[in-house]
């Protein structure tokens, strides 16, 4: 796989070979506010692929962000200095949290619209897909949900395709491949997580207690668990999801597991939530002060009918409509 340079020089080399302008989207530097969260993804305990550790040495230049810019479709996004969440619990806007739990990492986003583009870990693999996303911007009517889209196979592939054609639809991969469904999946089953511990201070999301429950009914099934035990010491998104789905859902038994599992994980976020949702001593869950302190527009009955709906997650659609019948 190519080196930083090496991916430095293609970016430069396509934006200078297509003839555009840097993009009217912002290029941030690494400002104040974002300098608590430096940390390369391999300190954090993130195998990432290769593709997307080069890429994010690359962008720190400002150059290569004004070169990406360009070769993005649109020409409007912001390209940032890539800058890896360290925290989960209330601390960043709902679609940073988002990409966390899905295993993606931000790299631009749209001023106007909110929408995210995003590449993914890809741990194990030697190239990142490139993602687009508007958080949760769904119709449970819409046949195939359109706020989702995987971009290009890779981050290469992506930018190459931006010069090929205005909208840069060529890179896209058939959105029926493994890859993209797997890719659909993940952000689908833990936008109801983001939707409760998103930065309420800073940002601000439709999070009506009807869209939390119906987001959370894709939560990742229980019958899971047991498939993805032996990847949560380096799977920081699956360990992080998994301790708050149990925490929240009340599977006292399922969240000591997962504690116990991941106690050699060295990410700041997963550390966090192991420290914060370990039972007392009494016995009583953590995450109902949490919740209480960060959650109060969610009454107990609320909290209750989203509890119900992680629970049921997966569940056959018959058991899931009894349940709704007896929340109401």
């Amino acid at each position: 796989m190519a080196s930083s340079t090496e991916v430095r020089e293609r970016i430069l080399s396509m934006f200078e070979g297509s003839g555009r302008r840097v993009g009217s989207g912002a290029v941030p530097e690494a400002g104040p506010h974002r300098k608590k969260s430096i940390g390369a993804l391999s300190e954090l305990g993130i195998a990432a692929s290769p593709e997307l550790l080069a890429y994010c040495a690359a962008a720190e230049e400002k150059t290569v962000r004004e070169a990406v810019s360009g070769l993005v479709a649109s020409g409007e996004w912001n390209v940032h200095p890539v800058r890896p969440l360290r925290s989960v619990l209330f601390h960043a806007s709902p679609s940073h949290t988002v990409s966390f739990l899905a295993g993606l990492e931000p790299i631009a986003e749209d001023p106007d619209s909110g929408a995210v583009l995003a590449a993914s870990w890809a741990i194990g693999e030697e190239t990142s897909a490139v993602v687009s996303f508007l958080f949760d911007d769904v119709s449970p009517a819409d046949a195939e949900p359109g706020d989702f889209v995987v971009e290009g196979a890779s981050i290469l592939a992506f930018l190459e395709a931006g010069v090929a054609s205005e909208d840069g639809s060529a890179a896209r991969p058939k959105a029926s491949s493994a890859a993209c469904v797997a890719l659909q999946r993940r952000y689908r089953e833990t936008i109801w997580i983001a939707q409760l511990v998103y930065d309420r201070e800073l940002w601000t999301c439709e999070d009506a207690v009807d869209d939390v429950v119906r987001a959370a009914r894709d939560a990742r099934p229980l019958t899971c668990f047991a498939r993805d035990l032996d990847s949560l010491g380096e799977r920081p998104d699956l360990a992080a999801g998994w301790l708050l789905a149990h925490a929240v859902a009340g599977r006292a038994g399922e969240l000591a597991t997962t504690i116990a599992r991941t106690e050699t994980s060295v990410h700041p976020a997963v550390m966090e939530l192991r420290k914060k949702l370990t039972p007392k001593k009494s016995g009583t869950p953590r995450i109902d002060a949490l919740l209480g302190e960060h959650c109060s527009h969610l009454d107990a009955d609320e909290l209750a009918a989203i509890r119900e709906a992680v629970r049921g997650a997966g569940a056959p659609e018959a058991s899931r409509r009894g349940r709704r019948r007896a929340i109401r």
